[in-house]
């Protein structure tokens, strides 16, 4: 790995992602979800993902059944099924998230570390370009069609700007 990724990794929102140990089989991280705030429904292609609460009390949206954890208790979703965590509490929920198996995860984290410590702009833009060049095996997929249709329209302007601006050079540099 070309960037240290075992540290706090900012994320949106205020939260974060710490990842705390990966292997072949397992990519292992602590994730803060600040008070109010939520994940989106998504859905992951190529993990199944495995949360142990830390801290809080968060709620688990999968389909329509919604239910709560308390720390200490578990809660896991296999691949392909459309989840969303939400904090609806004043404290801060801490999560430990495994995704097994571990896909592309640190290569992801290594990338999006790599442009936030050289504090590159736009650097989501440049993320996204390096993972579809790359062919990386993507987070999350969002399931909103409103949230697809952006997507898709960010990538048909980002994939050209991406190539006229250099931004390969970010494969090599933090890959």
């Amino acid at each position: 790995m070309k960037v240290n990724i075992l540290r706090e990794i900012p994320w949106f929102g205020g939260n974060y992602f710490h990842p705390i140990y990966f292997d072949e089989s397992v990519f292992r991280l602590e994730g803060c979800l600040r008070a109010g705030k939520s994940a989106p429904p998504h859905y992951h292609k190529h993990f199944d993902e495995h949360w142990t609460v830390k801290q809080g009390t968060p709620t688990f949206v999968v389909g329509n059944e919604k239910f709560t954890r308390n720390p200490g208790e578990t809660f896991s979703c296999p691949k392909n099924v459309v989840h969303s965590l939400v904090n609806e509490t004043k404290e801060d929920v801490i999560v430990i998230t495994e995704m097994r198996p571990a896909a592309d995860m640190a290569k992801m984290m290594s990338v999006i570390a790599g442009l936030q410590d050289d504090k590159e702009k736009n650097w989501m833009f440049k993320y996204f370009y390096v993972e579809r060049r790359a062919g990386l095996k993507e987070f999350s997929n969002p399931t909103s069609p409103g949230i697809k249709m952006m997507f898709a329209s960010i990538m048909a302007m980002v994939m050209p700007i991406g190539r006229i601006s250099g931004w390969d050079k970010f494969i090599d540099k933090y890959i």
